[in-house]
């Protein structure tokens, strides 16, 4: 089960982002800026959702799919890569690289082969 307080703060970071999602840049600011002046989120929490948010801004159509994808584990990652067409990935491409870079070596090795057939393509 989740703490309350873990909860808590995810909704937090919910309603900011959600204005990110609407194309409302202000609202999203602004949400941002309040969230931090009231100690929601901490600063670490501020910079990774200022930078969430404006790249959701910049293409509101690929910032789900990106978010998504983020929260998958290197296999699963790869397979959607996969099975999307070339502008999915061109989205996600800069997420999987760095899921690649961050995974352990252990993790790389079980999912090495498929990874690599990603550029036999």
């Amino acid at each position: 089960m989740v703490p309350v307080e873990v909860q808590t703060k995810r909704g937090e970071k919910r309603k900011v982002m959600d204005f990110a999602y609407k194309g409302d840049e202000p609202g999203f600011n602004d949400a941002l800026d309040q969230a931090r002046s009231e100690g929601k989120v901490t600063h670490g929490q501020y910079n990774q959702m200022r930078t969430e948010g404006r790249e959701i801004l910049r293409d509101p159509h690929y910032g789900p799919i990106r978010n998504s994808f983020r929260h998958a584990d290197l296999g699963v990652a790869i397979r959607a890569f996969d099975k999307g067409d070339d502008e999915e990935r061109a989205a996600v491409w800069p997420v999987l690289q760095q899921k690649w870079e961050r995974a352990s070596q252990a993790t790389k090795n079980q999912h090495r082969a498929e990874y690599e057939a990603l550029f036999d393509q």
